[in-house]
């Protein structure tokens, strides 16, 4: 049975709605190389930021009241890992707009896997704010079980490009460049992982226990 979202999973919602236009937008910015998207990607940004402090303003008080839901308790966490995954969407459109500013070019290889990564990145940001907005507990098990596949092949295209660094293959600035923008959106999905973990905490033991439910949850790499 999917979980009941509360009026606060509301206010999470459109935080996630935000990072979600901010991503977007990174991805337009390094697919076109355009300034003009990195400016907008950090403005709206600021706005992440504001309404982190307000949210988690109201939140604390209250949860330090006590006697609360342990559950909900948790949920004071969830703006700050919003806030992490803005910050971490900005350090990627400062990474374009370095890219562009010193005229780095990406072979065609790396453009589809950053690519990639940023689809992706998407994709599981957008699933957890439909389980924000409706518990979803398949969308739970997707995100879990997803997640730790990303930083998989997150961490084999830095590997695989680290090799042909080493064989004289790739510029050095341009690996620099390329392999910040991996851990920027390895940093993306395991903040958004753990929002998953803190508001469906009931949903992360179903996971984890052994049950009807269909595939093995994958260790967690980061």
């Amino acid at each position: 049975m999917d979980a009941s979202p509360t009026p606060l999973d509301g206010r999470f919602v459109l935080l996630t709605d935000e990072t979600i236009d901010m991503l977007t937008m990174a991805r337009r910015a390094f697919l076109e190389q355009r300034r003009a998207l990195v400016k907008s990607v950090l403005a709206l940004g600021e706005d992440v930021h504001r309404a982190e402090k307000a949210l988690t303003g109201g939140i604390v008080p209250v949860a330090a009241e006590g006697g609360g839901n342990p559950m909900e308790a948790e949920k004071v966490f969830v703006p700050m890992h919003l806030e992490r995954i803005g910050d971490n969407i900005e350090a990627f459109a400062r990474a374009v707009d370095r890219q562009m500013q010193d005229g780095v070019l990406f072979t065609d290889r790396a453009m589809r896997e950053i690519d990639n990564l940023l689809e992706h990145a998407l994709e599981l940001l957008e699933a957890t704010r439909d389980i924000l907005r409706t518990g979803n507990r398949t969308l739970v098990h997707h995100v879990l079980t997803d997640g730790p596949r990303f930083q998989a092949t997150a961490s084999e295209f830095a590997s695989f490009h680290q090799e042909r660094l080493i064989q004289g293959l790739c510029r050095p600035h341009a690996s620099s460049i390329y392999l910040a923008m991996i851990d920027y959106l390895r940093g993306i999905e395991r903040h958004q992982r753990d929002i998953v973990r803190k508001v469906t905490a009931h949903a992360v033991a179903s996971h984890a226990a052994p049950g009807p439910v269909v595939g093995a949850g994958a260790e967690d790499s980061r």
